[in-house]
């Protein structure tokens, strides 16, 4: 073994047994979302319930949007920038069935 191999085990009396290793926390970016693929729009919000709720079984994070006073918008997913939202539907709209997915900028 090389000196920085030995460093990084523990000797045993007939084995090496390796280190433990330590995980190292990655920082959590907790990114605003400002930009929303767009699913489908509701004036009922039992519908945007039931959209919502199979998207999320999809494995979307999908989100119920308030669009004036009596529509909803229904999201697959959010984004922080125009840029990823733009590249995640060109992506999307590839799929059958989302072909008229849009982008909403959400208001702060």
């Amino acid at each position: 073994l090389s000196r920085r191999q030995r460093q990084m085990c523990i000797r045993d009396s007939d084995s090496i047994e390796p280190a433990p290793i330590t995980e190292i926390e990655k920082p959590v970016r907790n990114e605003v979302q400002h930009y929303f693929l767009i699913a489908g729009c509701f004036e009922y919000k039992e519908l945007a319930d039931k959209l919502c709720e199979k998207l999320q079984k999809e494995g979307f994070d999908s989100k119920i949007i308030p669009y004036y006073e009596n529509l909803y918008l229904v999201s697959y997913t959010g984004y922080a920038t125009s840029k990823d939202a733009q590249e995640a539907l060109n992506t999307l709209k590839h799929e059958s069935g989302k072909e008229n997915t849009w982008i909403y900028p959400a208001k702060n």
